[in-house]
């Protein structure tokens, strides 16, 4: 009921309540709506300035725990051979950098060890040669020397072995396969008396220090995705922990 004067509504006999006209620009075809502070309060309005900030978006998605792909090492042999002991034998193991994992026993590499001691054993003896002749022999010698060392280098041997195998004078049957870095073992393929070629994966190892979680996310999302990113990992192992990460990488592709 609107009545341009004050009084009590003829129908429920309640107050009527002033009207104050306010200078304010509303959408076109609805009227302006000005109300008190208590009004305010009841309906739970609340205004404030208009401003430029930041606003926090969440996306949410199902991921899979997997290894960091450039810390994951497949071991074998540059030589065939046969698998003499195990000095590592199931999976799950954690292995330090230069542990040895298996003994394998190779007739071709006993047979090149073989020719770097004797091809050692000659430079050592040409050093002491003396005239034109002598110094003819010493670059001869040198230079098998530094073939033999090659070809044990290309089977896989280190420097530690090749110095170990001068200093005992003695070339042992069998060559010490080490872990390339101190990880986990996550997968076993040998087992005692195989034989290996030189093609058979016999370990796979995996520094567990740092995982990757592939996530999925649907496509209208990509926009909220950047890589550098924080992210929260929630585990069903640890319900009560939550695991901080960054986006490292963006698939540059669309699975249907």
């Amino acid at each position: 009921i609107m009545s341009d004067k004050p009084g009590n509504g003829p129908i429920c006999g309640m107050q009527l309540q002033p009207v104050r006209k306010v200078n304010a620009a509303g959408i076109p075809g609805r009227g302006a709506v000005d109300l008190t502070d208590q009004q305010r309060q009841l309906v739970n309005i609340r205004t404030v300035a208009v401003k430029t900030s930041k606003v926090d978006r969440t996306v949410r998605a199902v991921g899979v725990v997997t290894y960091d792909q450039s810390k994951v090492a497949d071991l074998n042999s540059r030589v065939a051979g046969w698998v003499e002991k195990l000095l590592v034998d199931k999976p799950g193991e954690h292995v330090e950098a230069g542990q040895p994992l298996m003994a394998l026993y190779s007739p071709e590499l006993y047979s090149a060890k073989q020719d770097y001691l004797l091809a050692w054993r000659n430079a050592r003896d040409a050093k002491n040669a003396r005239g034109e002749y002598g110094a003819t022999r010493a670059s001869g010698a040198n230079s098998v020397l530094e073939s033999a060392r090659k070809r044990l280098e290309l089977f896989g041997i280190a420097d530690e072995q090749i110095n170990a195998l001068q200093t005992s004078g003695t070339a042992k049957p069998t060559m010490e396969i080490v872990a390339p870095f101190a990880g986990t073992v996550i997968q076993k393929e040998v087992v005692v008396g195989k034989m290996i070629q030189p093609t058979a994966m016999l370990y796979r190892i995996a520094d567990l220090s740092r995982v990757w979680v592939d996530a999925e996310i649907y496509e209208y999302e990509l926009p909220l995705v950047k890589v550098g990113q924080a992210a929260q990992v929630a585990l069903t192992a640890y319900p009560d922990r939550r695991f901080k990460g960054k986006f490292n990488f963006i698939y540059p592709y669309l699975q249907s």
